[in-house]
This record gives structure tokens, sequence and C-alpha cells, in this order.
């Protein structure tokens, strides 16, 4: 195949861009039109492009563009979105750096970044055509994914033992899942959010992004919060996206009550989680980020946990980024290095 002509041209017609987002495999929620119109609503700066071989439109390109004090770069999450025939094509990824460039330079950002769904195998199929790893960690390089397509008592017996049990004791000892309909439950999940940013140290969104996702994205089918309870305490909660046929366990935090703790609820929520997901006709559970087997990470433990629901381990190529070259880049990069590498997998 030899694409003479690349172009990106800046979005006119959502029609195109949702074709191309049906008829291409590497796309998900992040970068769907229901998705970004709520990023762009609660103040994310945004652009949108179509790539075109001449006349043809072959690929979306989704931009988050951040401004702060140090880290100025533009971001493709799980972007570029090509059709397939040209989904490793060396000459996308080439002219994709020559507008990377010309884009930071109009914009005066110090990196151009790109997250695509592509497999960890083509990482030097883009080194070839001039992009550098990144540093920071972008969305989740290493993905179990979940087959649900079977029927329910096919896949509780694909399940591993111990995983079975925690769901049928989470039944009988009365554990209820609520999928959220009213703020009330929202709030529950929220404070759950809270007791385990405080317990497990980690970064968190603020209450309004949750709320806002839930009030905005639920009514298109593209969000759903659960909870789980035990005597009506809220024991572990999930944020779920929804697109394509598939779930996304996008966000989730748990009680530090250590008595309610040690009812596992985790296990029977994802349980009532999955079989709601096939209600709605999903065939693909996304549990997002892992870390692989045999690697020491602060995130073994939620990694082990995830892993009991069976899957398949999917690696992607991860962030890569073209540079401005400026001295500000080069401070950036130490910046970005001393916040991320002990988190990297």
């Amino acid at each position: 195949m030899s694409i003479q002509v690349i172009q990106f041209n800046e979005l006119s017609d959502w029609g195109i861009w949702e074709d191309i987002q049906k008829r291409s495999t590497n796309r998900s929620f992040l970068t769907a039109k229901p998705r970004i119109e709520f990023q762009q609503k609660n103040g994310k700066e945004t652009k949108q492009f179509l790539i075109k071989d001449k006349e043809e439109t072959i690929g979306t390109l989704y931009v988050e563009i951040f401004r702060r004090k140090i880290a100025k770069y533009a971001y493709a999450p799980h972007g570029p979105v090509l059709l397939n025939n040209y989904t490793t094509s060396e000459e996308v990824y080439r002219s994709l750096v020559k507008f990377g460039k010309s884009f930071i330079n109009e914009q005066k950002l110090n990196y151009f970044r790109i997250d695509p769904i592509l497999e960890e195998s083509y990482q030097p199929l883009l080194k070839k055509t001039g992009w550098s790893k990144s540093n920071i960690l972008g969305q989740a390089r290493h993905q179990w994914i979940m087959d649900i397509s079977a029927s329910e008592d096919d896949i509780l017996k694909s399940l591993k033992k111990d995983t079975r049990y925690y769901i049928n004791r989470g039944q009988k000892k009365g554990i209820n899942v609520i999928r959220a309909t009213d703020q009330s439950t929202v709030n529950d999940f929220i404070e759950l959010m809270h007791q385990t940013k405080e317990r497990q140290n980690f970064s968190n969104f603020d209450d309004s992004y949750y709320k806002n996702q839930w009030n905005e994205l639920n009514s298109k089918g593209m969000c759903e919060i659960f909870v789980s309870y035990f005597e009506n305490k809220p024991l572990a909660g999930a944020l779920m996206n929804y697109y394509d046929k598939t779930s996304y366990y996008s966000h989730a935090g748990s009680t530090s009550d250590q008595e309610l703790a040690k009812l596992a609820a985790p296990y029977f929520l994802h349980w009532e989680m999955i079989k709601y997901a096939k209600s709605i006709g999903c065939n693909t559970y996304d549990f997002w980020g892992v870390i692989p087997k045999g690697i020491e990470h602060d995130w073994r433990g939620l990694s082990d946990f995830k892993m009991k629901f069976e899957g398949t381990l999917r690696s992607l190529v991860g962030v890569h980024e073209v540079s401005s070259g400026s001295v500000m880049a080069l401070i950036q990069k130490a910046y970005d290095w001393k916040s991320y590498h002990k988190l990297k997998n």
C-alpha cells in the first residue's frame, strides 16, 4: 500500500467522525463523540482532526491540550484512530510526526503525544517513524480483557474457584448491588472513592467529575455507577463506561472499614456488573489497567484481583511523543521522569 498525501484537517462533520469510529477496531469510549463533548463541556481544551489520504478519510485524531506551569503538551488518548488497513502504516505515523511538531509550535507547547490502541509489538514501528517513548503513563498500557459473550453459567464456571466462592458468599450474605438512579447512590460512590484515596494515597478526580459524567453520559448509555451494600452500608462501588458492546471498568473505590472489607464485596459487585453488561448487549468486559504477572508493583494486589476473572492480557505500545526541542521541553522531560518513573511498569 502506498500513501501519497496524508492531511490532518480540523473536524467539520461529526458524521464522518462517527463513521470512522464504527469502522475501526482501534478505538474506545475515549474517542467517542459524547465523551469528547463531555470533556469540552467540563473545561477540557480539545482539538479534533480528520486524517485524510488525498480525498479519503482514513482516521480521526482527538487531542487534549494541557497548559500547566511546567507541563505543556498535546495528548491524543487512544489516538490516532485509523481504519484497519492503515493501523500500522509507516507513512501515517511519519506524517503525524510532522503534524505534531507543527502543532506544538503553533500552540506553544513542549510535546505532542499519542497513545494508540496498538499492540506492544509495534513499538519498533513508532521508533522507526520518529516517535520516542514518553515518561508519562497515559492510558493503561496493560489491560485485562474478558469475553462475556458466553452464557452466565458458562462464565461463572470459567472463573477461579476462590472467585466463585466470594461471589456465592456475597449472595448468601445478602450483599445488595444498586445501579444508581439518583444522586444519593452517586454520593455513596464518591465517598468510597475518598476512602480509597486516603487509604492508598493515589490521585483522584474532583467530585464534580464523577457527578457530571454520570449526569451527562448516563442518559446517552455511556456511564453507570454501581454500589454494593451490606445492611445499608456502602462496601464497594464502580463507575463503568460503555461503548460499542464493551463495558469499561473506569473508576472504583471500596470501604476502609476493616470488618466490612472482610466481605470481599468487589467480587460480587463485578459479577453483578458483568450480568448487567450482558443484559445491554456487551460481549467484552474491560478491567482496564493491570500489572503483568511476575512484576513487583504498588498495584500488584489490585491487578491480581482483576486477573482472577477469566480474561486475556493485552499490552499496548504506550505513550509516544515528539518534542519541540526547546529548553522548556528538557525541563518538562526531567519533571515527567521524577513524577512518573516509580509508577512505570
